[in-house]
């Protein structure tokens, strides 16, 4: 099964500080992934809990959280690639809400080191709320916030960073800009949702930066 699109590429970036380039460009789009199955070269996770949620590529070639299994509160499913290990770039995906009474939508993971380290920009459409956090060692903190009012259907956001700079986009639009220093290390990327939250991703686009 392939696992990536990857495409080499240099190209002139607007973005502040030391990122001036795109490195590699490296794509998923499902297309290849037997339906009931997840990519090659992806893994199911969980931070905050003992059974994983099971995720698979439905009808459609779109991944989906559809087993939660009893998950709420601060408690993550996560799907994620290590063949790809970066400190700065960019990632964007499409995501569907689909259910979920406690929690709906999902979010952009990067910088992963492993299941309790790693930073998240979440939408969620049940609580009309937008929110980046970090987790290390396990612990969650949230280091932005804010009210949004999403229509039904996909969304597309984007998460670019770079040393300690991290915007995100929703839909195209500008949603935050901040600074925060966490997490400095290199690590992984990919895609969560909370609590019992079932949702649709697609079209996962990451960017390495020079």
């Amino acid at each position: 099964m392939k696992k990536w699109v990857l495409i080499i590429m240099t190209v002139s970036l607007l973005f502040a500080g030391e990122c001036k380039e795109v490195k590699e460009v490296l794509k998923q789009d499902f297309e290849s992934t037997k339906i009931g199955d997840i990519p090659e070269g992806w893994m199911m996770g969980a931070t905050g809990q003992k059974s994983l949620g099971i995720w698979e590529v439905v009808e459609g070639k779109s991944v989906y959280m559809r087993y939660p299994r009893g998950s709420s509160g601060e408690q993550f499913n996560l799907l994620y690639t290590k063949d790809v290990y970066f400190l700065n770039g960019s990632i964007e995906v499409k995501m569907k809400a689909d259910k979920g009474r406690e929690n709906q939508g999902g979010a952009i993971i990067w910088r992963m080191r492993d299941r309790k380290n790693y930073y998240m920009a979440m939408i969620d459409p049940l609580n009309k709320e937008f929110m980046i956090k970090v987790l290390k060692n396990g612990e969650s903190k949230k280091i932005y916030s804010k009210k949004i009012d999403l229509k039904d259907g996909w969304q597309r956001l984007r998460v670019v960073f770079c040393e300690d700079e991290i915007e995100v986009f929703l839909n195209g639009k500008k949603i935050a800009d901040i600074e925060d220093e966490t997490i400095t290390h290199s690590g992984g990327a990919g895609v969560l949702t909370k609590a019992d939250a079932k949702t649709f991703f697609d079209e996962i686009e990451i960017k390495v930066f020079k």
